[in-house]
């Protein structure tokens, strides 16, 4: 995963105030190509990489999963 605090711009404060760090933290990522804005969270430690990605009222779509994939893991292009 990369660092995550190259996407601090979209980075959001949790209800108990935490703001992560470059290994988790939660975000708001706006789609390029839906324009649909993403709900995401994500960590990385002890060799796992994990990220939740969230809508309002439905699943995120194949597209808007691929993009998640490039914006948040190394080597791959995204936001």
């Amino acid at each position: 995963m990369r660092d995550l605090n190259e996407l601090n711009g979209r980075r959001v404060e949790t209800s108990w105030g935490a703001r992560g760090d470059g290994t988790c933290g939660a975000f708001r990522i706006p789609s390029v190509r839906t324009g649909t804005v993403l709900k995401v969270i994500a960590s990385s430690g002890e060799g796992w990489d994990h990220v939740s990605v969230s809508l309002p009222n439905r699943c995120p779509n194949w597209i808007e999963m691929d993009f998640i994939k490039r914006t948040f893991f190394k080597g791959l292009t995204g936001v």
